[in-house]
């Protein structure tokens, strides 16, 4: 007995946009919609909605400070998990240059 399973078609949204600040360490994530209300949920995490109302709001985007803190745990997380490490810095790439290797 062949057995077919249907699934909901899923609406199609358009990709988060999505901005990091190097020198603030502030993560933005939205989706393009106008924010009414922001929320900090957290330390250092505030979440905007949509409508400034208690029966319905959506949220539309999240920003983080401190990213780069509030985000390692997770990151290093990840990156154990899959048995990855962190990709070198080319900011910093020349700088074991400068300082010189031991045997050198």
């Amino acid at each position: 007995m062949e057995r077919t399973v249907k699934y909901p078609v899923r609406e199609s949204k358009p990709p988060a946009i999505v901005e990091y600040d190097p020198e603030l360490h502030i993560l933005f994530i939205w989706t393009g919609q106008k924010s009414a209300v922001g929320e900090e949920i957290a330390a250092d995490i505030t979440v905007h909605y949509d409508k400034d109302d208690d029966t319905f709001a959506s949220a539309v985007a999240i920003h983080i400070d401190s990213a780069e803190h509030v985000l390692k745990p997770f990151v290093d997380a990840i990156l154990e998990k899959y048995g990855a490490k962190p990709e070198a810095d080319p900011a910093n790439s020349h700088a074991q240059d400068e300082i010189g290797v031991p045997g050198d």
